[in-house]
């Protein structure tokens, strides 16, 4: 079995594991009867993990994978250091009782108790959008040559471990395979300890971001893990890259800001969100930032008619999911319906 396939075997298995705890942990919502949006969350969360892992361990069948060797195996290398940090640390909280004995566990928050701080130190988590365009336009190329003089340094010392020199791929899909082993990553390093939360609240690396969490979560995934989970899935799936990072900009930012806008400035209250108290003045602000956000990046590609159509279609698709609240998290919904949205309004334009 070559590198390539042997390491792709490992990363479907992780996911397939993620994805029953995922599963376990939504039964734990759903025993707390009013935990709903808990657990379909988290299932939501084991079908997309579950998914991302089919369509990655087919695609390297067909013998185009998506994440090349030996990226895939730093995947791999990067998902034991998590374990290994996560597994050392519940020793040492075990052994060392200082660690835990004056450890208060987290106070997970109404809808109603959450005020601008708490929105404030919640959303600041989107800012890695800002990541997202730095890898994809920026740091790719840096990240892949990197990684290429360091194996031909290796090879050059005569202990080549990755059997291979260079690196064969088309320049062009650099981009997209850098971004996705980031996001791959970053799943894997916020997921880990995330679950361990959930069982065990003390034992988790992230206790911090436990304060900032609804009530909602507290037997759940995070919204974090929806969000990269969420982001990772369209990355995969639309064939356009310009369309889904557009789609993730739209999620992340029109999010943050209806929300911040509308703790400190929402006073009308919209009809069909009263089980969220969202607010009109946060759905406006939300909507001009949805149709402006992705406009600058889907300029680089289309012409501005169909940068402005693209764009009217995101910002219609999460205003909707703004105002019906359905109870599966936005953090899911936003970034996979508005980039399929305006995958397949760019389909009827082009034919």
């Amino acid at each position: 079995m070559n590198g390539q396939l042997f390491y792709d075997i490992i990363i479907f298995i992780i996911m397939v594991i993620l994805s029953i705890l995922l599963i376990r942990i939504s039964i734990i919502a759903k025993k707390n009867n009013e935990n709903k949006e808990g657990f379909y969350n988290s299932l939501t969360g084991s079908f997309v993990i579950l998914s991302i892992g089919i369509y990655y361990i087919i695609f390297t069948l067909l013998e185009t994978p998506i994440i090349i060797y030996p990226f895939n195996a730093l995947i791999v290398i990067w998902t034991g250091i998590i374990l290994i940090a996560q597994i050392i640390y519940i020793f040492l909280n075990i052994f060392i009782k200082s660690l835990s004995s004056n450890l208060k566990p987290p106070k997970y928050l109404k809808n109603s108790d959450f005020n601008l701080k708490h929105e404030f130190r919640r959303k600041s988590s989107h800012l890695f959008g800002v990541l997202l365009i730095i890898c994809y336009f920026w740091i790719s190329f840096p990240v892949f040559n990197f990684v290429q003089q360091l194996i031909i340094q290796v090879e050059k010392m005569h202990t080549n471990i990755w059997g291979i020199v260079y690196i064969i791929i088309n320049p062009e899909y650099i981009p997209r395979m850098i971004t996705v082993f980031g996001f791959i990553c970053t799943l894997i390093l916020i997921i880990i300890p995330d679950i361990i939360r959930v069982f065990k609240f003390k034992y988790t690396l992230f206790r911090s971001f436990a304060h900032i969490m609804r009530k909602k979560e507290e037997n759940a995934i995070g919204p974090h893990i929806c969000l990269v989970s969420g982001s990772l899935f369209v990355m995969l799936i639309i064939p356009n890259d310009i369309i889904s990072i557009s789609g993730i900009l739209i999620a992340i930012f029109s999010d943050a800001v209806a929300s911040l806008v509308g703790k400190k400035f929402g006073k009308k209250r919209l009809p069909f969100a009263k089980r969220t108290n969202k607010t009109l003045e946060g759905f406006i602000a939300g909507f001009i930032t949805a149709f402006l956000i992705p406009l600058p990046i889907l300029i680089l590609e289309f012409d501005l008619y169909i940068s402005i159509i693209l764009s009217i279609i995101g910002a219609v698709i999460i205003s909707l999911i703004d105002i019906f609240t359905p109870l599966i998290t936005d953090n899911f919904l936003n970034p996979i319906l508005s980039s399929i949205g305006m995958y397949l309004t760019y389909l009827l334009i082009i034919l």
